[in-house]
């Protein structure tokens, strides 16, 4: 009996040892899972950032000397392959767009993927937009920290098939100049031609806008600054147009101010100059 008793006991003991068993592996089986999950999220939250990084990186200031300088610009109608050929001081860049793409014919498209930080040399620097093919035209044109030109560029063949934008590049930023003004009556292509201390700067507008009305804000980064006097004319080549509200400054700093309304005729009165002095 006694015997019988000890063996039921032993049997109970055997039976309640097997869930306690159980148990611990179920405990190993959810902190296994739990370490899986936690790596998985990990995992997509890096992910995530690396994503974030690459849409934003192009609009951020550069984090130190060296760059990257990423070009950046609004492109119209390029839908056969290779169309235009993008280089900088004389070297190609890019051949856009890489394939035929019929659905951005007569569309518009931000790019602004394009580094050209092996590209740019101290001093003066040429950036050219040739056209290889068909007709197209680029607006709102940057270079971060470097270089921006809003007016639009039109090109086509077998005419007008190249366009370049002269600019100042230094690691230091110390030519970080622009200028800020309103046109009136900017028309035709390449009306109104703007030097500074006799070079050219831009020749504008790049494409014929009949449509235009009105006072019309521009902005364009300027090289050629030198310290001391310096003198920016604005020319008029084909009729007549106005300026007004101009604006020459560096970074964040106004160095100069010109409220007056002047007018340029072809005939008569074909430029104004603005004198202004850089310590």
């Amino acid at each position: 009996m006694n015997a019988r008793i000890r063996k039921k006991q032993v049997n109970r003991e055997g039976y309640t040892a097997a869930p306690a068993l159980q148990s611990s592996s179920a405990n190993n089986k959810k902190t296994k899972l739990t370490a899986k999950a936690v790596i998985i999220t990990v995992l997509v939250l890096m992910t995530l950032l690396l994503i974030e990084f690459a849409f934003l990186a192009p609009l951020m200031p550069k984090a130190s000397a060296g760059g990257p300088y990423i070009l950046s610009f609004d492109a119209f109608d390029y839908d056969n392959k290779r169309e235009v050929t993008i280089l900088m001081n004389g070297e190609t860049v890019a051949s856009l767009p890489p394939v035929k793409s019929p659905q951005q014919d007569n569309q518009q498209e931000w790019i602004s993927e394009i580094d050209l930080t092996d590209f740019l040399v101290e001093g003066t620097n040429n950036l050219t937009f040739k056209q290889e093919k068909g007709s197209s035209f680029q607006g709102d044109l940057a270079i971060w920290h470097v270089y921006g030109n809003d007016d639009q560029k039109c090109l086509w063949k077998p005419d007008r098939t190249s366009w370049t934008y002269n600019f100042y590049f230094s690691e230091s930023g110390t030519n970080y100049y622009y200028i800020e003004y309103q046109n009136y009556d900017f028309m035709t292509i390449d009306e109104v031609t703007i030097t500074l201390n006799g070079q050219v700067v831009d020749v504008q507008p790049g494409c014929s806008q009949p449509y235009r009305d009105g006072w019309i804000y521009a902005n364009l980064r300027v090289p050629f600054v030198v310290t001391g006097t310096n003198n920016l004319t604005f020319t008029e080549n084909t009729d007549t147009a106005k300026i007004r509200n101009l604006v020459v400054g560096k970074d964040n700093q106004v160095l100069f101010n010109d409220t007056t309304e002047r007018s340029i005729s072809k005939v008569g009165n074909p430029s104004t100059t603005y004198t202004f002095n850089v310590p």
